[in-house]
């Protein structure tokens, strides 16, 4: 199994819009699993890091 982490640092201001995303996901559940299962991933996973004041995915 292939594993890899990334951290994103976010622009200023869009942590909003990234809630907005993993809300849209939440809704559309069934669609997002089919897809990430279509392209073999297994565990999908992301978390929001906040670290001297900038914000980031991991």
């Amino acid at each position: 199994m292939d594993v890899a982490a990334n951290i994103i640092e976010l622009k200023a201001n869009s942590l909003e819009r990234v809630e907005e995303w993993a809300k849209t996901l939440n809704e559309r559940a069934e669609e997002a699993i089919l897809t990430l299962q279509n392209e073999g991933v297994i565990i999908e996973s992301w978390f929001h890091l906040s670290l001297d004041g900038k914000d980031y995915l991991l």
